[in-house]
């Protein structure tokens, strides 16, 4: 069954994910997660977030990014586990690096943070 995705909007969802949640770092990105907050009327919403500093670039980077980090995030995240927030976090490899090692690394994740 795949679930419906929503995204975080809220700053206050992102730092509070960043600072109480798991997390995997890959060379290619950050996936951060953590168990709803919030309870949810649907049980198949998943929530996630994409972000992307101006540390790794201007803004044709940065969206070029987040654009590589929704395909991933619409493609694994919509069959993982509803009660959690998912956030991804763009390095300055994300916007050049091969789909396939994106992929790789978040079956990778999924596997190692047991989601």
């Amino acid at each position: 069954m795949t679930a419906r995705l929503e995204s975080l909007r809220r700053r206050a969802d992102f730092i509070d994910i960043s600072n109480s949640g798991k997390r995997w770092v890959s060379k290619y990105f950050i996936l951060q997660i953590r168990e709803n907050q919030e309870p949810v009327n649907d049980s198949s919403v998943v929530r996630y977030g994409i972000t992307a500093t101006k540390k790794i670039g201007n803004a044709v980077v940065r969206n070029r990014s987040k654009r590589r980090l929704r395909v991933l995030a619409r493609e694994f995240v919509s069959k993982l586990n509803p009660q959690h927030d998912y956030v991804f976090v763009a390095r300055t490899e994300t916007p050049s690096c091969e789909f396939s090692d994106m992929k790789t690394e978040i079956q990778k994740a999924i596997k190692r943070l047991k989601i």
